[in-house]
């Protein structure tokens, strides 16, 4: 028949399993899962940067025909407005001056002409090229964003075990007695593990020696202690335990 204190023990195991599930469930939903959203939405935002970058650089191209078209618009509407003028002059000198004047804007005409036609032709391929690079950021955009919810997902169960686990963590501290007061005292102070391992005289979770009595009586059931360097509840290794578990808990919360 097993001993109040190896009964205490046996639940102290049963609660320390559940909390190296909890503490691993947690690191899930307040570290790893915000991380890869972060890291998701650094991708996002650096092909949204270079998208915005390709539009801009379209409509500055496009604003850059409509005004090489005012332009010439407004040259041929001078043209006019000099042709008609020349009508009205009353001396030779004056008629070759308006004509050189316009032979010059005629010129500028054909320049703005030549201008508008380059652009026209670019703007095309410009804008097939845009086309494509928005489909593909489209494209990036619903790859991320149904990322995000199957990270949202795996959010939503992860809380959902962790909620169980924390009910039955908290179940099984009814059964620790005298010693669920302390577990409670340790929950609110330490981080990571709350309850450790001896084995050959060295508390597993700090990897510091323990006394020969204090390990002795821990390994016999005879106390329940806690070790004196970093105050966990201190237990002996069963046999199905990794000394690996302390370690690992711990380091995954500091």
């Amino acid at each position: 028949m097993s001993s109040p204190i190896q009964e205490q023990a046996l639940t102290l195991h049963r609660v320390r399993k559940i909390d190296a599930e909890v503490l691993r469930l947690e690191r899930g939903i307040q570290v790893e899962i915000p991380e890869a959203e972060a890291e998701l939405e650094a991708k996002l935002s650096t092909q949204k940067q270079t998208f915005d970058q390709a539009e801009a650089a379209l409509k500055d191209y496009e604003k850059s025909l409509k005004e090489a078209e005012m332009d010439h618009r407004s040259k041929e509407a001078e043209v006019q407005k000099a042709e008609a003028k020349m009508m009205e002059v009353k001396t030779n000198d004056e008629y070759r001056a308006a004509v050189r004047e316009n032979d010059d804007r005629k010129k500028a005409i054909g320049q703005l002409e030549d201008r508008v036609l380059s652009l026209m032709s670019d703007l095309e391929g410009r804008r097939t090229e845009f086309k494509t690079t928005q489909s593909e950021f489209q494209t990036f955009e619903k790859e991320i964003q149904a990322k995000k919810q199957e990270l949202e997902a795996e959010k939503k169960k992860l809380q959902s075990l962790l909620d169980e686990k924390l009910t039955q963590k908290e179940a099984a501290c009814k059964d620790l007695g005298s010693v669920g007061a302390l577990y409670q005292r340790l929950s609110k102070n330490l981080k990571g593990t709350k309850i450790g391992v001896v084995e050959a005289s060295r508390c597993l979770s700090c990897n510091l020696s323990v006394q020969p009595q204090l390990y002795n009586e821990v390994i016999s059931y005879k106390a329940i202690h806690q070790c004196p360097n970093c105050h966990r509840i201190l237990l002996p290794r069963l046999e199905e335990e990794s000394t690996q578990d302390d370690a690992k808990a711990n380091a995954e919360v500091s």
